[in-house]
């Protein structure tokens, strides 16, 4: 996360001289902005780090620079960091940012100043951090620009851009130019891609052998039901092939009971025989009793 603080005595078109803070906890976007104050508005800074004591406690590294007065002032006017009272800018100015080019630029520089993007190994999420309400609707409208459905949300004094859709994050990071970052995030969304999809295959496959074993199970105790009361020989030849397959093949798969018949049945005909021997079995009563010859 980042922040940028401008201060000084005198308001715009004054000669005075502005203090400017930037913060962040990136050092990579410490040293950008270390070099950004010095080409830019032709003044020195310094780098100093900061111990968090909250939250992380992750370093902070703050970039301070005493900006002249003067020819320096318009430059901060221009970049849409002062308005004409000298007062920090909630937004910038349209003129900066009409250009492709230039919408990229910003929303990159937003996204170091105060991105986040978790690791595509979790639960996907992209958000940036802004004080200012106006600033957080400017880069929604940015980033709609390219085709982003970002959202915002209010959090305590600050605003949320966020994303949580994996392949409009991968577009972002195209958007900005972060192409490294961005095949890192691909090869590891397309990893977890498909780690899920065989998953949802595999407790699919567990599913349908459950489904299977429990038929067995059922018809198995159909048989042997229908064994202690009419007994097999008041069924007919087909059913009672039927019957003898699946008891001598207790975990066998249609498909392979269907291979083992003689004359050959089908993988249907062979459902239809086991499913009717369920039936008959659920008419029958646990004492011995007659049963009339019963069809395939």
């Amino acid at each position: 996360m980042g922040s940028l603080e401008i201060s000084g005595p005198e308001g715009a078109g004054g000669t005075g001289h502005l203090h400017l803070k930037l913060a962040s906890e990136n050092a990579a976007v410490a040293r950008k902005a270390f070099s950004l104050v010095k080409g830019l508005l032709h003044t020195s800074s310094e780098v100093t780090v900061e111990r968090q004591q909250r939250l992380r406690r992750a370093n902070r590294y703050v970039v301070r620079a005493i900006v002249p007065g003067g020819s320096a002032h318009p430059m901060l006017h221009h970049l849409g960091l002062l308005d004409r009272r000298g007062a920090v800018t909630g937004s910038s100015p349209s003129a900066l940012i009409g250009r492709a080019c230039c919408r990229r630029a910003f929303l990159r520089g937003a996204f170091m100043g105060s991105g986040f993007v978790s690791e595509p190994k979790h639960p996907y999420h992209l958000e940036l951090v802004f004080s200012r309400r106006e600033l957080a609707d400017q880069v929604i409208e940015l980033m709609a620009s390219f085709g982003l459905r970002a959202r915002v949300a209010a959090r305590k004094d600050s605003f949320l851009v966020y994303l949580k859709d994996g392949e409009q994050i991968g577009q972002f990071l195209n958007v900005i130019g972060a192409h490294r970052a961005l095949l890192n995030y691909e090869n590891v969304r397309i990893t977890k891609g498909m780690r899920n999809r065989v998953n949802r295959l595999v407790n699919m496959e567990t599913a349908n052998l459950a489904k299977v074993a429990q038929a067995a199970v059922r018809q198995r105790e159909a048989i042997e039901k229908i064994t202690r009361t009419t007994g097999l020989r008041s069924l007919s030849p087909g059913l009672v092939e039927a019957a003898k397959l699946r008891l001598d093949h207790p975990e066998a798969t249609l498909e392979e009971l269907s291979q083992l018949s003689s004359p050959h049945v089908s993988k249907s005909g062979i459902n239809h025989r086991l499913r009717r021997l369920v039936r008959l079995a659920d008419e029958l009563a646990e004492d011995p009793k007659e049963l009339a010859d019963h069809p395939t």
